[in-house]
């Protein structure tokens, strides 16, 4: 059950009976929101005291803007700048399947669901799927249903480091330890799951027919390159089911 916290009254720390893996806390913190917005904050990353106000403003300037995040600093385990990360998502097109298209082909390090957010927007998402980079497929997601901000600043200081769950993409055992719940098995398809998040984040969306259909068309080419991997994850996935 929630406590709050006796140092301040705005405050609630909760802790899950079990380890229910990194999806499973981001969708839970999320559904005990009550503000009109809301920021996810991950263990060991920090911010810049001034991202919180520099990003209510431009939320409350322009309400189709449904994330406001900064530019980011990758750090050590020390907290020492090992390099800089900019991107090109910066979405202000009207078109949902423009933000969309600019999502797939432009996102590579998945910074963003760490910004500012609106939370009546995340609510029409289907949030984070229980497969390794579930992230990539609600930022799409959410990008269908309003415009992103990328702040001029580096406010967002992110660690690289051997324990954090980005280190090692491709190894099942790192992420069995830092992504999935613990002594959790491997999900099954992870690479089938990945693909099914935008189909189902399209397929749920206000879109107009016209415009998911050029959405479906683009996610058919995608299992179209993945087929080789798709297919050896099927035959592998469907033995270990068995």
């Amino acid at each position: 059950m929630p406590a709050v916290c006796g140092r301040h009254p705005r405050v609630r720390y909760v802790r899950n009976p079990v380890n229910i893996g990194m999806s499973g806390n981001f969708n839970n913190v999320f559904a005990l929101a009550k503000t009109k917005y809301f920021k996810w904050a991950t263990a060991d990353d920090y911010w810049d005291p001034g991202l919180l106000t520099d990003a209510l403003e431009v939320l409350e300037a322009d309400p189709d803007v449904v994330l406001c995040y900064p530019r980011a600093i990758l750090v050590d385990s020390d907290g020492l700048e090992q390099s800089r990360y900019v991107d090109e998502l910066h979405l202000s097109q009207a078109d949902p399947v423009a933000r969309f298209f600019a999502v797939l082909e432009n996102l590579h390090l998945v910074n963003h669901h760490l910004g500012v957010l609106r939370t009546d927007a995340i609510r029409r998402t289907h949030l984070f799927g229980k497969h390794r980079a579930a992230d990539t497929g609600f930022i799409a997601e959410l990008s269908l249903y309003g415009k992103f901000y990328q702040l001029p600043k580096y406010q967002l200081f992110r660690r690289f480091h051997p324990d954090s769950s980005s280190w090692k993409r491709d190894s099942d055992e790192h992420q069995a330890l830092r992504f999935h719940a613990t002594n959790a098995r491997r999900p099954l398809f992870n690479t089938w799951r990945f693909h099914g998040a935008f189909f189902r984040g399209v397929l749920g969306s206000p879109v107009p027919l016209g415009g998911k259909v050029r959405l479906l068309y683009r996610l058919a080419k995608g299992l179209y390159w993945d087929r080789k991997w798709l297919a050896v994850e099927l035959r592998h996935d469907v033995l270990k089911w068995r």
